[in-house]
């Protein structure tokens, strides 16, 4: 292959982030022509806690192999494991230069369906994760981390005065508590604008991701005055609202049936990406999600729908 028959495609930009794609021509391929090639994959983030290795692609594939150097010190103390997902690769092989190896060999096509799964629940794949124990106790480790995640979003569920009147305002014709959730719920989608939505212009969401906070979530006092946020700000901007109308509303954790249905025993906080809030109304929890814009108020998603949710206390 020369030079010249390779490119680089921009597949996303967004925000002021470009994800880049290479292409690359092969001389003298007609239909029934066999190509074997191999090629090399680098990802450097010293950050990254969790990483997802494709074993299976478009194409059959006679052997995958990733080489892994885990965190050093300065990043964690945790311990580099692998969760496959319908495969069953090496086990983490100590190379060379402290680096692990894993491999599969002799993987089949992956060919998408209509009406699949998730790309996450039909393809083979593994995650490298880090953590504390090798084998945790689903039911400990969830309860654990319910009181983790209320404690991590406390602050930022803390609602001032321009919270309070804002709520206040927009439950003013309300008065049982699904009545006040819906209004609220009313409100936020009509005044804050999603940070990733088309009302959002390019300029506005480079400025936005700029000032992000790095080391905590923002508050929602801080979503209010900007009159836009992600999915998750708003949800809490949702929340902190809720609280100061008397209302018993906490931040519930959710999976995404577009990518990896949730199962409580996958025991990490990693499979339950997304924040939706759960009102206690009547004596029963309801989840409420207000960046679903085109849902009626009491529904949510159907990539949340019908799985278990992990509810912060």
């Amino acid at each position: 292959v020369k030079d010249g028959d390779i490119h680089d495609r921009d597949l996303v930009k967004a925000g002021g982030r470009k994800v880049k794609a290479k292409s690359i021509a092969f001389p003298g391929v007609m239909p029934g022509a066999i190509v074997e090639y191999r090629y090399l994959e680098l990802r450097h983030n010293p950050r990254l806690l969790y990483i997802r290795l494709d074993f299976q692609r478009e194409f059959p594939v006679r052997s995958v192999t990733y080489f892994l150097k885990p965190l050093s010190g300065q990043y964690t103390t945790y311990g580099m494991g692998l969760h496959p997902f319908s495969c069953s690769p090496s086990a983490l092989n100590l190379e060379r230069d402290g680096f692990h190896s894993t491999a599969l060999t002799n993987v089949e096509a992956f060919k998408a369906e209509p009406y699949m799964p998730g790309e996450a629940a039909a393809k083979k794949w593994a995650l490298v994760i880090y953590s504390q124990d090798e084998k945790r106790d689903p039911d400990k480790y969830w309860n654990k981390m319910g009181k983790v995640v209320y404690s991590e979003m406390k602050s930022a569920l803390k609602a001032d005065d321009k919270v309070k009147a804002a709520a206040q305002e927009a439950v003013a014709q309300s008065k049982t508590g699904e009545e006040k959730a819906l209004a609220l719920l009313g409100y936020l989608r009509k005044n804050i604008r999603s940070l990733f939505g088309t009302q959002v212009t390019e300029a506005e969401r480079a400025e936005i991701l700029r000032k992000m906070p790095k080391q905590r979530h923002r508050t929602a006092s801080e979503i209010l005055k900007t009159g836009v946020g992600t999915p998750n700000e708003m949800n809490t901007l949702f929340a902190s609202m809720a609280a100061a109308v008397g209302l018993d509303a906490r931040p519930a954790l959710t999976g995404d049936r577009s990518d990896l249905p949730f199962n409580p025993a996958m025991a990490d906080v990693y499979f339950l990406p997304n924040i939706d809030m759960a009102v206690l109304i009547d004596g029963k929890w309801k989840l409420f999600d207000v960046s679903t814009s085109l849902l009626p108020p009491s529904m949510i998603g159907w990539t949340e729908q019908g799985m278990p949710a992990l509810l912060s206390d």
